[in-house]
């Protein structure tokens, strides 16, 4: 029931703020110019800094497990695989195949999963945790970029140019760029001066809100019944298949405890609000992105309350 309630408590805000943007958006206060630049402002400087700075305010040398990151980025890896291989082979629409493969693959395993993990583990589990994000950060982002790249290219190329222009969004992409700065300064424990972190900081603390803002205003004149079958097949794979895939191999390789509890909020996490976002800006389908966003937001606090429980009931956790 405690771990109901913090979820509620942790989901019921994120969905206050998709309504302010909703009402918004509703009562046009805001107009659709408007949420277009935003979702450009979040996608290539909020995230960005929030991510930087997610990871340069803690020292991942102290406590680093490299056999559990090890684990987390093999278990990306294939995530990102299988989900790209299945979708692609049954859906035939490459810019569905190409959203659906990356609302699957992509958890909100910052946004969620780190209070998650502080409440329900406390400090030693937020440890872990936070260990972990900077390395899913960056499989997400190289990953997120090369589905949406590969499986729906911008244009008919040849396979070789669609790899090399896929590499080359990689290496561009905000978040990545982000995400390898933010690695090589906490590994080699750069203090950046003042006046850099402060400005970086305070971009960084609009991210989540502006994003779930924007989130609510795209939902007008959406429909989120429209291809409900894809919804339903991210909320099943997202939320159930892939926990069970991950925590099967990491018992039978002995993790327990808080490592356990945090590999099943990392991978458990609903679909990322950034969906949507890089939908918007990589030729996604955004409606559909939307769609499992809030399925999948909603249905998390029962699926992971469940798992926490069952890991308990087996003395596993």
């Amino acid at each position: 029931m405690n771990e109901l309630l913090f979820s509620l408590n942790v989901i019921i805000p994120l969905f206050l703020c998709c309504l302010t943007g909703y009402v918004m958006r509703r009562l046009e206060y805001i107009g659709e110019s408007f949420a277009q630049d935003c979702s450009g402002v979040v996608f290539y400087i909020a995230i960005p800094c929030n991510i930087f700075i997610s990871i340069v305010e803690h020292d991942f040398r102290a406590g680093f497990d490299g056999g559990l990151v090890a684990f987390v980025m093999v278990a990306c890896t294939a995530i990102a695989f299988l989900s790209t291989v299945i979708c692609r082979k049954v859906i035939s629409n490459t810019r569905t195949a190409a959203t659906v493969a990356h609302n699957i693959f992509r958890g909100n395993f910052t946004l969620l999963g780190i209070p998650l993990a502080t409440s329900l583990l406390g400090k030693e589990g937020a440890v872990v945790m936070l260990l972990l994000v900077p390395f899913g950060i960056l499989c997400s982002n190289i990953y997120s970029v090369l589905i949406l790249s590969v499986i729906n290219p911008s244009e008919e190329v040849a396979a070789v140019s669609t790899i090399r222009k896929a590499v080359q969004k990689v290496i561009t992409n905000p978040m990545t760029i982000a995400s390898v700065l933010g690695i090589a300064i906490s590994f080699s424990q750069l203090h950046l001066p003042t006046l850099i972190i402060s400005p970086i900081d305070s971009f960084s603390q609009m991210s989540s809100g502006l994003a779930l803002f924007m989130l609510g205003a795209q939902l007008k004149g959406v429909n989120l019944l429209k291809d409900w079958q894809y919804t339903a097949a991210t909320v099943i794979l997202r939320l159930v298949i892939i926990p069970l895939m991950v925590l099967l191999p990491a018992v039978l390789m002995g993790f327990r405890g808080n490592p356990l509890a945090v590999l099943l909020i990392f991978f458990a996490s609903p679909t990322a609000v950034t969906c949507y976002i890089m939908a918007d800006n990589m030729g996604g389908d955004q409606e559909l992105s939307v769609s499992a966003v809030l399925a999948t937001s909603c249905l998390s606090t029962i699926t992971l309350t469940l798992g926490i429980f069952l890991l308990k009931s087996m003395r596993l956790i």
